[in-house]
């Protein structure tokens, strides 16, 4: 464990799994479900209103939320896949950075590109891995304000 105490390591890990994640959102390919996805948020952006329960709300609204999409700088999915990868990295990569023990580095490695499968793809369940990632730091923390307002997130991306 005590190679793993260097900061510099740990941050050149979390960077490099926070590049292989988006090299792999970049190269995956589109899948019927995230254009479903767009398609539906583009369609509520039109309608100015929630009509469709086909995909949970938090799912559909973080989509209307990325600044990104539809502004012509890259493709829709590519812009969800990436707007996702990034608030579900943020938490992730905390706790990764503060992980001082090999042996859950090498897991988390291991299981790398398993995860970047689910995180860099524009549906729910990678976002849920991030929410996870933050009820388990708000239990940590003791911050029941946090707790709530992430379990409403967590719920609202995916009720069941």
């Amino acid at each position: 464990d005590q190679w793993i105490a260097h900061s510099i390591l740990r941050v050149a890990i979390v960077v490099g799994y926070c590049l292989m994640a988006a090299v792999v959102a970049i190269l995956f390919p589109d899948t019927p479900d995230e254009l479903l996805r767009i398609e539906t948020a583009y369609s509520i952006r039109a309608a100015g209103v929630y009509n469709s329960f086909y995909w949970p709300p938090g799912n559909v609204l973080t989509i209307l939320a990325n600044p990104i999409v539809g502004s012509g700088l890259i493709d829709a999915v590519l812009a969800v896949r990436l707007f996702n990868l990034a608030l579900t990295l943020c938490p992730l990569s905390v706790v990764f950075f503060r992980c001082r023990s090999a042996g859950l580095v090498g897991v988390v490695l291991f299981t790398a590109p398993y995860t970047f499968l689910v995180l860099s793809t524009g549906s729910q369940q990678g976002l849920m891995i991030g929410l996870f990632v933050l009820v388990v730091m708000a239990v940590a923390a003791r911050r029941l304000w946090m707790l709530g307002a992430t379990a409403l997130a967590l719920y609202l991306v995916n009720p069941a």
